[in-house]
């Protein structure tokens, strides 16, 4: 944590760019709830999302992030029914990430239409930006996502890109052609 907390700091010195440290609860609570959200302040982050704290647990960190102006992004799953939803967005800050499919992300393709129609009842209920993540790997799942939702998160397919280049030495070059590739469609 002191590691990425540091980083943070390294960035925030060339960079407003906007940072959402996400993670697990057990390096945080490992930290201590109240000195990581002090630390993470005094880094620059501006949000957290923490995968394995749902919105009924979330109180336990979010009473100190809340307070040192931290976003806590909430994660709101194609499970989720109408009436937690009213209360997930009711106490969401920052943006809303919309996981787009059920099960381990990178295991099986997002079905366009659902997430669309999914995208448009949270609309309904929150002024907060949308971002879609999980199984996303392709630039054209990106640009269709990316005309209803207001942002794409992917992760997996990077990570599985770094580990099946990590003994080549134009790895960061293949991730980065990658990721242009992404970015190009959705200019």
């Amino acid at each position: 944590m002191e590691g990425v907390l540091k980083l943070v700091t390294e960035v925030r010195k060339i960079s407003e760019i906007p940072i959402v440290l996400f993670g697990y609860f057990n390096p945080i609570f490992a930290y201590g709830t109240q000195e990581f959200a002090e630390a993470a302040r005094r880094a620059g982050v501006d949000g957290v999302l923490v995968v394995d704290l749902p919105y009924e647990e979330a109180k336990e960190l979010r009473i100190y992030t809340d307070v040192v102006g931290i976003d806590f992004i909430s994660l709101i799953a194609p499970t989720t029914d109408g009436k937690r939803l009213n209360k997930i967005a009711a106490q969401a800050s920052g943006f809303l990430y919309y996981i787009s499919i059920t099960g381990i992300t990178g295991t099986a393709a997002p079905k366009i239409d659902n997430i669309k129609t999914d995208v448009k009842k949270i609309r309904k209920i929150t002024k907060l930006p949308i971002a879609v993540g999980f199984g996303i790997s392709k630039p054209q799942q990106a640009r269709e996502i990316a005309r209803f939702a207001d942002g794409i998160v992917i992760g997996s397919a990077v990570v599985l890109l770094i580990d099946e280049s990590k003994n080549n030495p134009d790895m960061v070059k293949i991730v980065s052609d990658y990721v242009y590739e992404i970015k190009n469609v959705l200019c």
